[in-house]
């Protein structure tokens, strides 16, 4: 039985490859008009999520959203935004960060 080392694959490897970039243009699309677009509805949900008011417990850590029940009251505490106080290392209370309510 004749041996075939990898030195003897790697054309066919090549050619195989180079099929398969032209046989599956799936692999070189192009981002479209609504991908971008989407990608900048995204982009500005996490921009007007960063400004959301948080309450920071100074003593534990933790930072809550505003409409929760321990907003506002957990001393000593103050009031920040939402990326400041993790730029701050508070962490949020819920695990899960602000989201503005919808309007």
């Amino acid at each position: 039985m004749k041996s075939y080392g990898a030195v003897a694959l790697f054309p066919a490897f090549i050619a195989f490859a180079i099929a398969m970039l032209i046989l599956s243009p799936s692999w070189l699309r192009w981002a479209s008009i609504q991908d971008l677009q989407s990608t900048s509805v995204v982009a500005r949900k996490h921009i007007a999520a960063a400004k959301l008011p948080v309450w920071v417990n100074t003593q534990s850590g933790f930072y809550y959203c505003k409409g929760s029940t321990l907003f506002g009251t957990m001393q000593p505490g103050k009031r920040m935004k939402q990326n400041e106080a993790l730029q701050s290392g508070y962490r949020p209370w819920s695990a899960q960060f602000c989201r503005q309510q919808p309007e």
